[in-house]
């Protein structure tokens, strides 16, 4: 659960970033009564669920072609699936391909950011129960029958 709340904050800043440094490429619009850090929310809670969903069958069936381009296809990937998100939420408008590749761009430095951050602190989390547990170990032993 705290995975995917982390990647929705991932994607909400990503898309932030998009809308700041791309004025015109992307654009958040604040669906009917809605503010716009609701549709902020919205946009990451859809593009979550395009990654989680459509991205991985769009990687296998353009496998070949991402093996052929040494990983660089997955950057017009990420393009299509922040394409496809603004397709599924009407207040989110990306404007081109090269705005949904460099909005593209930045949820996933985003997402690798925040990934980092929260896995140091559960490894470290890891490690102190690690310690607490102790370094012993427990030994079965079995009675067994006296001649």
């Amino acid at each position: 659960m705290m995975s995917l709340l982390v990647r929705i904050a991932a994607n909400a800043l990503g898309i932030w970033l998009a809308t700041v440094l791309l004025p015109g490429g992307v654009v958040i619009d604040s669906l009917t009564a809605m503010p716009g850090w609701v549709t902020l929310g919205m946009a990451a809670l859809v593009l979550a669920l395009v990654n989680a969903i459509v991205r991985p069958l769009l990687f296998i069936i353009t496998l070949p072609i991402v093996l052929v381009s040494l990983g660089l296809f997955v950057f017009v990937l990420n393009a299509a699936t922040f394409g496809l998100a603004s397709v599924f939420l009407p207040g989110l408008h990306v404007h081109g391909f090269v705005a949904a590749l460099v909005g593209g761009l930045l949820v996933s430095i985003a997402n690798w950011a925040l990934h980092l951050v929260f896995r140091r602190k559960t490894q470290r989390k890891r490690q102190l129960a690690r310690a607490s547990r102790g370094s012993f170990e427990v030994i079965n032993v079995r009675k067994t029958p006296s001649p």
